[in-house]
């Protein structure tokens, strides 16, 4: 664990993120796991989230062959001259968790990490916290979470869920900053934070489909404002 102001900036100045195992008490993270496994299995709230070339779509959370096919597309339209940022994955945003298990996990991981919240930023003014679920048609394009124009993302926090034993390299967050990459897997009770800036760069690559072993990447992730 980072204790102290130096060996938190010193981790965000030379990977650009600072990553934790273990990071929630175990009987707290089991029980937090139970329900986000189940509130993917039962689907309520969530939607799938589609951005090609042209504006970004939320669509009713889609069965996997659907989603293979939009995959399909958005792999013939990468090859167009304008294919620009694109992603295709399913989410349950805070605004549509119905039952307050997003709010539960929030609370737990801004508990977790408040010293260092503290220490980089001070005060915050609001969340915007989603599940999100990456199945293996599933991708997110390199991006930076930095938007000078829009709503400025002070924090990125993730926490990842799911089971263990279905873990893939494809399901891995790669980071890339000043030219440093790394990859991160996806291990349940991991948590990652960084400073979203233009050169954090990350994202979660296009994995080959033929012959890829059912798993779903899932994780709670999003920002303070």
């Amino acid at each position: 664990m980072l204790r102290d102001a130096v060996s938190v900036r010193t981790a965000l100045e030379t990977n650009g993120f600072i990553s934790r195992d273990d990071f929630l008490p175990d009987d707290t993270f089991r029980a937090l796991n139970d329900r986000v496994l189940q509130s993917w299995e039962g689907g309520n709230g969530w939607r799938t989230r589609v951005k090609g070339p042209a504006e970004a779509k939320v669509l009713p959370l889609q069965p996997p062959s659907k989603t293979l096919k939009i995959r399909s597309l958005l792999d013939e339209q990468a090859n167009g001259a304008n294919s620009g940022f694109s992603y295709l994955y399913h989410s349950l945003h805070q605004e549509n968790d119905d039952a307050g298990l997003i709010a539960r996990i929030s609370t737990a991981v801004i508990e977790e990490w408040n010293p260092v919240i503290k220490e980089l930023i001070g005060k915050w003014d609001r969340t915007n916290f989603s599940l999100t679920a990456y199945t293996p048609p599933s991708f997110l394009d390199s991006h930076t979470d930095h938007d000078p124009s829009g709503p400025r993302y002070q924090i990125t926090l993730l926490l990842y869920f799911g089971d263990a034993g279905k873990q893939t390299k494809q399901a891995g967050l790669v980071f890339d900053y000043l030219g440093r990459k790394s990859i991160i897997p996806a291990t349940p009770n991991r948590a990652v934070l960084f400073v979203p800036s233009p050169e954090t760069n990350h994202g979660i690559p296009r994995a080959n489909v033929n012959g890829t072993p059912a798993y779903t990447r899932l994780a709670f992730s999003g920002w303070l404002i």
